[in-house]
């Protein structure tokens, strides 16, 4: 904390704390009978990163069609993720499909997810 004495009495204080990052992919999805969706994904995370929105289809995860996937399988792809990233196939809402690849990395939390500083 740096605090600072200002004209007329009043004072100011500064603070700083280190970030209080995860580590993850930074997106949600939803399990459908033969088909995964990206329900969000955090702001400035991995995901969005890779272009991954909303809405968007996941038709195949490391070159497996996701329609013959189990629900143990997607979410076994999704917790194992290589250290050179995992690739997604996606459908876009607007109908355009676009291969991307996702990898683990650092999920900064907002100011308003973390709180005022004590």
């Amino acid at each position: 904390r740096v605090p600072i004495e200002l004209e007329g009495g009043a004072r100011l204080e500064i603070a700083f704390e280190p970030a209080h990052a995860q580590v993850g992919l930074g997106l949600w999805y939803e399990l459908r009978t033969s088909s995964v969706y990206i329900t969000r994904t955090s702001p400035t995370g991995p995901a969005e990163r890779a272009g991954i929105q909303r809405d968007d289809e996941i038709l195949a995860i490391a070159g497996r069609e996701v329609r013959k996937m189990t629900a143990n399988q997607v979410r076994s792809a999704f917790n194992a993720v290589p250290l050179t990233g995992t690739a997604l196939l996606l459908k876009h809402p607007a109908g355009s499909t676009e291969p991307v690849t996702v990898t683990e990395g650092p999920i900064d939390p907002t100011f308003e997810q973390v709180g005022p500083l004590p």
